[in-house]
Order: structure tokens, then C-alpha cells, then sequence
């Protein structure tokens, strides 16, 4: 009877532990599927992750390449689509890049897409630079590209009514066209969705100058100077963000006769690497307003000196 209660034992032993064994070698054999699935996926996304670095280093014909061949296995892929347009865009070829970020936008389900082809079709439509110049009315064939930045950034809020660039691609266009009551309602739906947005505030703040609002500019500006200006080291995009915002803050007190804000603003702005003509022009007009000729004179001097060497942040 002893003997039969060890052999029971043992054969329950024997069990245990063969069903230990296939348990481990099912587990390393879901693991070694796991992986090569893994590797197998990585080696299959390779090119577009490869063409993704390349096109951020500005290689933009290497990178069409690799996204060519990722292109032949998922010709549908709307990432690969949006790489393919952002290549063509940084090569400056925006008529050829809108036509991808189109097809891109056919199998996004993410307003991306639209986005993209919105910036493109606004780059199409000329350069427009609000704080140097007041736009005048598009021509005939800018308003063809405006009207297609207008129809994709709404096609984008529809697959997110809350996505702020494309409100502010709505409210540069609506600038281009100086409709600055339209202007002004999407910048500031565009600074509600994120109210830290650099650009968002920038151009709502420039719009309400535009407008002669210029409380309202204040307001968009003061709130980028408290967020910038504490900071001991800038990144280049957040500098060049706290000129803007110090410059059209200058612009803003002048209009409104708060010469003195405007002044400090301006000293500011030309002690932080602002473009110094600018600087010492927009401290002329202060001065000109205090009917101060001595002032004037000295502030266009040194505008004058730095104007053939200065290179502006922005």
C-alpha cells in the first residue's frame, strides 16, 4: 500500500511538472511570436519612421523616397500621405503638396489632414504679414487658394469642433479678406481651445489692432509677456513669440496714448534681440507724440545705423 500511495504521488508529480514544462514553453513560444511579430511590424514601418526623421532634417528627397516604398505597402495611410505633402511643402512646391495633403485628408479620420492642406493652400495664397504691413483685399488668385483653406479648415472642425489651429486658419483668412469682425470671432474661438497658444494669441492680438481694439490686443499680449517673459532662456520659436507679443503691445499703448508703456515695451523689446531699426523707429513715434523733436532725431539716428547689418529675430 505504501508503495502504490508513492507511485500515486509520484505519477501526480510527473503530471505537475509536465504541464509546468508546456506551460513555460507555451509562454516562450507566444513570446518568440510576440517579438518577431514585433520586429516584423518595425521592419515594416521602417521606411515612414526612417522618412519622418529625414524630412525634420530638411533631406526632403530622401525622405520622398522612403516614403515612396512605405507608400507601395499602405498606399492609403493618411500619415504617409501628410509626410509626402510636408515634404513637398518644405521643398517650397505647394501646389504639388496640397494635391497629397488632399488625398490625405480622403482616409484621415483626424482633422490633421485638413489642417495641413488649410496651411498649405494659405502659404499659396502669398506671404501676409499683418505687423509690418495692413493686408490690402486679395487678388483674384489668391482668393482661390484663401477659399480652399477656408473649406478644409472647416471640414477639420467638423472631425473636431474644438481643434484651435484650424480656427485660427479661419481667422487669417478672414484677415487676408479684412472681414476683421469675422477675423477677430475665430482668433478668439482659436485662444478659448488653448489659451497658451503662441500664434493663437499673436494673431488675435494683431487682428484687434487691425480693428482699432486695441484694449482688447492688450489683453492677448500682456498674457504672452507674463507667460514668456519670466523665463531665463528662450527656445527661438518662444522668443521670437515675446518680440511679437512686445512690438504689437508698443503698437497698442501708442494708439491708446500710453506713451510711456509704449516706450518701455520698446526698450524691451530691442534689449531682448528684437530687430533694433524697428525698435528705435516705433521709440521715434513715441517720442513724435510727446512733441519731443530732440528725442526723434536721436531714436532715427540709431535706427539708421543698424539698418543695413540687422538681421530681426522675426
Amino acid at each position: 500500500m505504501l508503495a502504490a500511495g508513492r507511485s500515486r504521488r509520484g505519477g501526480v508529480r510527473l503530471v505537475a511538472l509536465l504541464a509546468l514544462a508546456a506551460a513555460v514553453a507555451l509562454c516562450g513560444v507566444v513570446g518568440y511570436l510576440a517579438a518577431r511579430s514585433g520586429r516584423l511590424r518595425w521592419l515594416f514601418e521602417a521606411p515612414a519612421e526612417r522618412a519622418r526623421i529625414l524630412a525634420k532634417l530638411h533631406r526632403y528627397d530622401e525622405a520622398l523616397a522612403l516614403y515612396e516604398r512605405a507608400r507601395q505597402q499602405r498606399p492609403n495611410d493618411p500619415a504617409i500621405l501628410r509626410g509626402i505633402a510636408q515634404c513637398h511643402k518644405g521643398k517650397g512646391k505647394l501646389a504639388e503638396a496640397f494635391v497629397w495633403a488632399e488625398r490625405a485628408a480622403r482616409f484621415d479620420h483626424t482633422p490633421r489632414a485638413h489642417l495641413l492642406a488649410a496651411e498649405i493652400a494659405t502659404l499659396a495664397a502669398g506671404t501676409w504679414d499683418p505687423l509690418s504691413h495692413v493686408p490690402s483685399n486679395p487678388r483674384d488668385q489668391s482668393e482661390v487658394w484663401l477659399a480652399k483653406a477656408e473649406a478644409h479648415a472647416k471640414a477639420g472642425l467638423k472631425l473636431a469642433p474644438r481643434f484651435g489651429p484650424c480656427y485660427r486658419v479661419l481667422a487669417e483668412v478672414e484677415g487676408r479678406r479684412r472681414h476683421l469682425g469675422k477675423a477677430v470671432s475665430y482668433a478668439e474661438k482659436a485662444v478659448a481651445v488653448d489659451p497658451d497658444s503662441r500664434a493663437s494669441r499673436l494673431l488675435a492680438a494683431t487682428l484687434a489692432v487691425m480693428k482699432g481694439d486695441h484694449e482688447n490686443a492688450l489683453r492677448h499680449t500682456d498674457h504672452l509677456i507674463d507667460l514668456l517673459g519670466h523665463s531665463p532662456a528662450l527656445a527661438p520659436s518662444d522668443k521670437s513669440a515675446y518680440l511679437r507679443a512686445l512690438a504689437t503691445a508698443a503698437t497698442a499703448n501708442a494708439e491708446l496714448g500710453r506713451l510711456n508703456e509704449a516706450l518701455r515695451a520698446w526698450r524691451e523689446f530691442i534689449q531682448k534681440g528684437g530687430d533694433q531699426a524697428l525698435g528705435h523707429l516705433g521709440m521715434a513715434g513715441c517720442y513724435l507724440q510727446k512733441r519731443n523733436p530732440e528725442a526723434v532725431l536721436g531714436e532715427i539716428e540709431e535706427a539708421e545705423r543698424h539698418i543695413p547689418r540687422d538681421r530681426p529675430v522675426w
